[in-house]
């Protein structure tokens, strides 16, 4: 084997980096989709920022805890999804303690914002046809 044809063989170096930049990207792109999948109820309430939030499911007239999620530095938090068998009406429970209710129904992804001054009254209902006002 001459030295030209030795060279030929190895793997350019360039390229070699590259495609696992590339696939290791893919991956993780593919997981934060999943991820997105996983959570589908998405909230912004500024004043509850850095807090522990609380999904609270009705039983009758009492709430019975569902899910957690900490709120980030903005207020944004998500939970899981809820199965269809468990869906229904719902409470969002802030520090305070201040809450709203929602309704997780027919599968659908829900965004909505709001603050802690006046919850149900400054409540934006970005996505969720079942939780807007009639």
């Amino acid at each position: 084997m001459n030295i030209e044809n030795f060279f030929k063989s190895m793997p350019n170096p360039l390229t070699f980096p590259l495609k696992q930049i590339l696939t290791a990207g893919a991956i993780l792109w593919c997981a934060a989709g999943l991820q997105a999948q996983d959570k589908p109820y998405q909230f912004e309430v500024p004043g509850a920022a850095d807090s522990t939030i609380y999904l609270a499911n009705y039983y009758g007239s009492k709430l019975y805890y569902a899910d957690t999620a900490v709120a980030d530095n903005r207020g944004r938090f998500a939970f899981h999804r809820i199965k269809d068998d468990a869906q229904g009406k719902y409470a969002v429970v802030m520090p305070g303690p201040k809450y709203f209710e929602m309704i997780i129904a027919d599968g659908e992804d829900i965004d909505m914002a709001t603050d802690t001054a006046d919850a149900v009254g400054h409540m934006q209902v970005r996505k969720s046809e079942n939780n807007k006002s009639q």
